[in-house]
């Protein structure tokens, strides 16, 4: 095989799932963390890991990401369904 035969083979077992893309949510329920997604889908700490710490208060500990839009990968073959990767800005 040639050196770039091999890289496109390594490339094409790297593509994501089809259907693949980030989707949002609205932060519903905290400190026990619940994110809906959708009317009918709302996901809790069991379904998510977080890059972000959304148990975070400010000064009047209010919870800062309590009513805002976060957005997630969904994450296949692993523990959690969902990576929550940012959201609206504070």
């Amino acid at each position: 095989m040639n050196a770039e035969y091999e890289m496109a083979l390594l490339l094409k077992q790297r593509e994501n799932i089809e259907g693949y893309t980030p989707v949002f949510g609205v932060v519903e329920q905290l400190p026990d963390i619940r994110i809906r997604l959708s009317e009918r889908i709302v996901l809790d700490e069991d379904n998510l890991a977080s890059i972000l710490d959304l148990k975070r208060q400010d000064a009047d500990n209010n919870y800062i990401w309590l009513g805002r839009r976060v957005y997630l990968l969904p994450m296949y073959n692993l523990n959690k369904a969902y990576l929550v990767i940012g959201g609206d800005e504070l």
